[in-house]
């Protein structure tokens, strides 16, 4: 069940996962790179599990921004936004993300209903990062 899952996820990065799907990827991730690497990411205060929920939305803002034809250059330019707060959220560095880059880049990309069911399915990291859904 644990692998299916796995798999089905590696073929759409940009789906809100389930709870389940999130422990299930986590699971699988740690049990791969061994209890000392995941440790190490504890000490340093990495999550797997914002990693692999972010990554939606990192995957859907890339895609929507490949689609429109756009270097992340051209969008920093067009949001006036520093290139490498578009590449923060492109890359999925959650600490190094500006709520108000990341909800002015959703906006541009046009996908401000898909950004609103992923806040609502993923709160606990939306608030960590900043977002606050005022629907």
């Amino acid at each position: 069940m644990k692998k299916k899952l796995l798999k089905k996820y590696q073929f759409d990065e940009s789906k809100i996962l389930t709870d389940e799907e999130i422990k299930a990827i986590v699971f699988l991730t740690k049990k791969t790179l061994g209890r000392t690497f995941s440790d190490k990411a504890v000490e340093f205060d990495f999550s797997f599990e914002n990693m692999f929920r972010f990554r939606a939305v990192s995957a859907r803002c890339r895609d929507a921004r490949i689609r429109l034809g756009l270097s992340i250059k051209e969008t920093a330019l067009k949001l006036k936004v520093p290139q490498y707060r578009i590449k923060a959220i492109e890359n999925g560095s959650i600490r190094e993300i500006v709520p108000d880059a990341l909800l002015k880049y959703v906006a541009f990309l046009g996908l401000e209903k898909w950004f609103h069911r992923w806040t609502t399915a993923n709160q606990a990291l939306a608030s960590k990062i900043g977002i606050t859904d005022k629907r």
